[in-house]
């Protein structure tokens, strides 16, 4: 197996002694490509050092070896590349958890000094938006040198409540958990005491939306809405 076998399954750029495997079709997060690990060249083959793997000398076990590699990592495999400094792989983790969570970036927020607002729209079963939360990191951001990471939660115009902990990924998504899960579940509480107090009827309900000259109609199967929310519990 040479490196122009390896070219064609994957793209390959050369770095340090070794080759950096990007996937050929697969787009990544942050990069045009996504990004799996980095390779190097033995004297029987290739190999995923980080990994502790022994050369191979056939295309099928390199992959094999990748694959192993990309699912054994605790985080996406694109925040591992080595162009990315320590300070951009914990920004980068932290954001991806965020959005696992419905969290956007806000960027109508105007914020500086190395803070950075990120959104969360609550959708309801008319498909409107409900509400939204709204939460402010300060001390990620990748040139901030700060080494303290100040979470705020957004409670009013000019009111919120926050943590703050070192800026070490686990210890973030916790603060980050520690915010929202109490909100979270007072939302439900509360939106469940108001359901309690209504009685279960049955009617027509049409889904009406104007395009500006016209309004346009349509039932809305609420039953079948419900069942799919109940099915996601």
């Amino acid at each position: 197996m040479t490196i122009e076998d390896i070219s064609k399954v994957y793209d390959l750029d050369q770095h340090i002694g070794g080759y950096l495997v990007w996937s050929k079709t697969e787009h990544g997060n942050r990069l045009a490509r996504k990004y799996f690990c980095k390779i190097y060249e033995g004297e029987n083959g290739f190999y995923v050092q980080e990994h502790d793997n022994s050369p191979v000398n056939s295309i099928e076990e390199l992959e094999q070896q990748i694959n192993l590699y990309v699912k054994s990592l605790p985080y996406n495999s694109e925040n591992y590349m080595p162009l990315f400094n320590e300070r951009c792989f914990v920004e980068f983790c932290v954001i991806d958890y965020l959005k696992t969570i419905g969290f956007k970036f806000d960027s109508s927020s105007g914020l500086f000094n190395g803070s950075s607002a990120y959104t969360c729209s609550i959708s309801n079963i008319y498909g409107d938006k409900s509400g939204s939360v709204s939460i402010i990191i300060n001390g990620l951001d990748m040139f901030d040198k700060k080494e303290t990471v100040t979470i705020s939660l957004l409670t009013g115009d000019w009111s919120w409540v926050e943590t703050k902990c070192e800026r070490e990924i686990e210890a973030v998504k916790k603060c980050i958990n520690a915010l929202l899960k109490p909100l979270f579940l007072s939302n439900v509480s509360s939106n469940m005491l108001i359901a309690d107090k209504l009685t279960d009827e049955v009617a027509d309900i049409i889904e009406c939306e104007s395009n500006g000259f016209f309004v346009i109609e349509k039932k809305l199967e609420l039953k079948e809405k419900l069942q799919n929310l109940l099915n996601l519990l």
